[in-house]
């Protein structure tokens, strides 16, 4: 039996919509179904990180960018349902296929409400796997996200949570996202989609971008480009401000033990040192 859940997945993004050499997170406690479960997923070109566990499942998608979760329903500290519903209350977006013998346990509402792309039944052939990943990640594409979700929803990528700016940044929405994202000691905001970035908006940037440096996190501006990357450059540069061309590398800055402009800084005072 194979249960889809067509209305509830998340955005992804076009180019792996195929199905074809996506970032797997396979979450499976049983040694057997788990080696399998990666071999299979290996074979049919997939980059996998396997976890046994809810809690090991939540330390990874924290801290790498996955484009898909393949769980079993039943784990040792808890149930797919719920650590799915605590990746939704963080922001994250990415599609789950759940598998399981336990299919009554999944009800089309629950899976609709969660964003659970498919149930598959055990045992799970290479097939169905691939079927199940291709067609989720193709509905996914559509753009469509849960219910409880909005789709300027912030949402995670490793550690960073990653806020959409409108096409106009000034001191007032930069002031909103603040009021929103005040807690958040590694934050990101995507300006793929800026045109404008206001002086007024720069010193709220800078010191954005202070406090979180205060709490051993990071700020960090995706996308930018054109008039509000000229802006940026010259008003902002030194201030500790990271830039990144996109998402990968934002979960790989994520990993890093320092910044970009953490190590520049180093650099810079080694240099003037010798001086």
């Amino acid at each position: 039996m194979e249960a889809s859940c067509a209305g509830c997945a998340m955005s992804v993004d076009s180019t792996v919509s195929d199905g074809g050499n996506v970032d797997v997170l396979l979450v499976e406690d049983d040694p057997l179904a788990r080696l399998t479960g990666r071999r299979s997923l290996e074979t049919l070109g997939h980059h996998v990180m396997d976890v046994g566990t809810c809690a090991d499942a939540e330390r990874a998608w924290r801290a790498s960018e996955f484009n898909i979760v393949v769980s079993d329903y039943r784990l040792p500290d808890g149930l797919c349902v719920s650590m799915v519903d605590r990746m939704r209350q963080s922001g994250y977006r990415q599609p789950v296929i759940c598998i399981t013998a336990e299919n009554e346990c999944l009800s089309e509402a629950e899976c609709h409400s969660l964003g659970i792309s498919e149930v598959v039944a055990k045992p799970v052939d290479m097939e169905t796997l691939r079927s199940a990943v291709a067609k989720a990640l193709r509905i996914a594409s559509g753009g469509s996200v849960p219910v409880a979700s909005a789709s300027d929803s912030p949402e995670r990528v490793g550690r960073f949570l990653l806020v959409s700016c409108p096409e106009t940044v000034d001191a007032d929405a930069m002031g909103r996202i603040e009021e929103l994202c005040r807690d958040e000691a590694w934050l990101a905001l995507d300006m793929s989609g800026t045109d404008t970035l206001e002086n007024n908006a720069l010193p709220v940037l800078a010191e954005a971008c202070a406090n979180r440096r205060r709490e051993d996190g990071r700020l960090c501006l995706l996308g930018i480009h054109g008039g509000p990357l000229k802006a940026f450059e010259a008003g902002l540069a030194g201030t500790g401000i990271d830039v990144v061309p996109g998402r990968r590398a934002l979960a790989a800055m994520g990993r890093r033990l320092s910044s970009q402009c953490e190590r520049a800084e180093v650099l810079n005072s080694v240099v003037v040192k010798g001086k």
